[in-house]
């Protein structure tokens, strides 16, 4: 599937630098030659280019999946933290009314 799509796309950029090819000998009146090689440095360079992005792409999964195991992480020491303010009330609101007692 994915080599029909790369030979689709060079056959459409085949046909544009034809068509630029014509249109840059009609205004300037210079040849522009095209060759295999040209095509095979564009299949290069876009391989290239894949293999960064790719690596791009599996470099923000890991941070996003990192990222994701950090707020889990919080979200259990926030509920244990709720559960010690919840323990904590009797406590603090003795302290309260002792300290409202005091002259």
């Amino acid at each position: 599937d994915m080599t029909q799509n790369i030979a689709k796309v060079c056959v459409t950029i085949h046909q544009s630098v034809n068509t630029a090819t014509k249109d840059y000998f009609t205004q300037q009146r210079r040849y522009n030659y095209t060759t295999p090689t040209s095509y095979l440095d564009l299949i290069k360079q876009y391989s290239t280019m894949l293999m960064e992005q790719k690596g791009l792409v599996t470099d923000n999964l890991q941070k996003y999946k990192n990222g994701l195991q950090k707020l889990a992480e919080t979200e259990v020491l926030v509920g244990e933290l709720k559960e010690k303010i919840i323990k904590m009330q009797p406590d603090l609101k003795k302290s309260q009314e002792d300290v409202a007692k005091l002259p």
